[in-house]
């Protein structure tokens, strides 16, 4: 990693370090999926690394702008160092996307939230790449190439980065007649060797950048544990994960662009800002989101691209007209004045009606020429708090589901305007469990409602947190609660509850069973405890038998049977069953059935 990292890249680092252990175990789809997530916030990173180096050139440009004698070096050198990250990083941009493409088949490019319809689910139309439309990574657009990897479904296939990565054109393997030229794992290492040279070469003798490039820049032979040494490449991509080969990609991206950043800043420094020239300024207006809830504050940065620390600029909003005899801009009416911290305007107002919302100003920067004037206009727009929480087949939530195979009662939930890792919820009476986070997918699980009480009720709330860590909640809805429904006893032999069957088969095969018809959840199976038989014997009088442990018939049962008259009537009362857990043990509550719930049947 490179020195001075935020927190969040070392914390991806260190799960990175994690993900490599893990993978060479067989670890469970849930796992795969969850380091596939590592991946995205990895692509993340570099996305926000990218912006600020982009920041940063900015300044170079401008310096060499204002003067172009005493920084056109410099200008020079930083370019090159932009054009081989730049190069390095799209090479590694199509090993990712020819890895996805052999594994998965086919490749989205994205945000996968901005790619799933209603469903949650990624219409194949919105494949840059498929079986049926196969495409080179170079007839893709400018744009497209940069786009980060939405989706990667085989993630345990341990073939396609070796296939791709280790071996050439003509099907030769590394070790196998292939030449390492040949080989894109073996390409790679050697541009990642030349980009560590150059950035050397330029560091000027500074010793921890020096180390640093060293460290991720670093290709040499990998020892194992057991003492013997692998080269690199072989390390990385042979017998690898898709997953875990994608991951290792898109770190080496990420630790490219950090020395990047490492070196340009260092570059930076050495200028001397105090001659900075600032004919060709322009201004800059950056907030922290375009998309903003009613009731929240909507913040932004305003500043002037290679602004001078010493010297704050003076910022006001509101509206400004232009005079074109004098050439001069002057506000209108009432105006702000912003707080100005090192060069950039701290603009935050609280909204309270939603829609388009325009703002502007003028920026005054006062320099050894006079003042100059810089006018700017920006938007945003105030959407209204919103959240989805849609329950997957009712409005009303079941207790008891939690110890079956459904595990709970499905809902889904989205806000507009953030990623599903940025929501969370919360259950009253009752609780919740992630099924797939990424999906919006989670279980409501209710309490169990008292004897006493028919029906309940649940409400649902959906918080988002933003990318400063505040949390806040977006809606909620409330929701019915009942218990699940009783099953319907009857004997296997005669599943219509009613009718005539064969006295012999009864006593031989007969079972007392209990099914859930006509329910939305499937998987909730039930199992008969306890019941009472009722039958007549030859002289007419009733008798009963109680099984208190099965659904088979008792001796004592069988016997009241065999006794009975042919043609009579046979009942089964009291019938107490247990839901079937989902590891197969009736260890669930037990449950009586209404009392008026009763099997009738017919001797033959």
């Amino acid at each position: 990693m490179a020195k001075g990292n935020p927190a969040r890249q070392k914390m991806i680092n260190m799960m990175y370090l994690v993900l490599t252990a893990l993978l060479a175990l067989n670890v469970s789809k849930e796992v795969l999926q969850s380091f596939f997530q590592i991946n995205v916030g990895i692509q993340r990173t570099t996305e926000n690394i990218e912006d600020k180096n982009k920041t940063t050139y900015l300044t170079f440009e401008q310096a060499a702008v204002n003067d172009p004698v005493k920084f056109k070096e410099t200008n020079e050198r930083v370019k090159q160092i932009r054009s081989n990250s730049d190069e390095l990083f799209m090479f590694i941009q199509e090993m990712k996307y020819i890895l996805v493409q052999r594994a998965d088949g086919k490749v989205f490019l994205g945000d996968y939230l901005s790619l799933v319809d209603e469903d949650g689910k990624i219409d194949d139309k919105m494949a840059v790449s498929s079986k049926d439309n196969p495409k080179k990574f170079s007839e893709l657009s400018d744009k497209q190439k940069r786009l980060p990897v939405a989706e990667l479904k085989a993630k345990s296939n341990r073939y396609a980065s070796q296939e791709m990565f280790l071996v050439d054109k003509n099907k030769l393997a590394y070790g196998k007649g292939a030449k390492q030229e040949d080989l894109m794992a073996f390409q790679l290492s050697s541009k990642i060797k030349e980009i560590g040279e150059f950035y050397s070469s330029l560091s000027n003798g500074n010793q921890d950048l020096k180390s640093t490039i060293s460290n991720v820049c670093n290709v040499d032979e990998v020892r194992q544990s057991d003492g013997k040494k692998i080269p690199w490449e072989i390390n990385n991509f042979q017998d690898m994960p898709a997953v875990s080969a994608l991951t290792i990609l898109s770190k080496i991206q990420s630790d490219i662009r950090n020395v990047e950043s490492d070196l340009i800043n260092y570059l930076k420094r050495n200028l001397d800002e105090n001659t900075i020239k600032f004919e060709n300024a322009q201004a800059i207006v950056i907030p922290e989101t375009k998309y903003v809830t009613r009731g929240d504050s909507f913040r932004s940065d305003v500043f002037i691209t290679a602004y001078n620390q010493n010297s704050n600029p003076d910022i006001f909003i509101g509206d400004y007209t232009f005079d074109s005899i004098s050439g001069l801009y002057s506000m209108l009416g009432d105006y702000d004045t912003l707080r100005v911290v090192d060069g950039k305007g701290k603009y935050s107002i609280r909204t309270s009606a939603e829609g388009q919302k325009e703002w502007r100003g003028i920026i005054n920067l006062a320099d050894e020429t006079g003042t100059k004037q810089y006018p700017f206009t920006s938007s945003y727009r105030v959407a209204p708090k919103s959240a989805t929480i849609s329950p997957v087949r009712m409005n009303i939530l079941y207790t008891g589901l939690e110890n079956s195979e459904v595990g709970g009662n499905p809902i889904k939930i989205s806000v507009p305007g953030y990623r599903s890792d940025q929501l969370s919820i919360s259950m009253s009476n009752g609780s919740t469990k992630v099924t797939n986070k990424s999906k919006g997918e989670y279980l409501a699980i209710p309490d169990a409602l008292p004897k006493s009480k028919v029906t309940g009720k649940a409400v649902i709330t959906v918080y988002a947190t933003d990318d400063n860590g505040k949390r806040k909640a977006m809606g909620e809805m409330d929701f019915r609660v009942k218990r699940t429904p009783d099953p319907k006893p009857y004997i296997n032999l005669d599943e219509g509850n009613t009718g005539l069957v064969s006295l012999d088969k009864l006593v031989s095969t007969g079972l007392v069973r209990a099914k859930l018809k006509d329910f939305d959840f499937d998987g909730i199976g039930w199992y008969v405890q306890k019941f009472t038989l009722r039958a007549q014997n030859q002289r007419g009088l009733q008798s009963t038998a109680r099984q208190e442990n099965g659904m088979k018939f008792t001796a004592e049962q069988i016997n009241l049977l065999n006794n009975a008259p042919r043609e009579s009537k046979i009942y089964i009362t009291d019938i107490t069953v247990k839901m079937i857990s989902k590891s197969g043990r009736t260890d669930t509550e037990q449950r009586r059935l209404d009392r008026n719930t009763v099997i009738e049947l017919e001797l033959q």
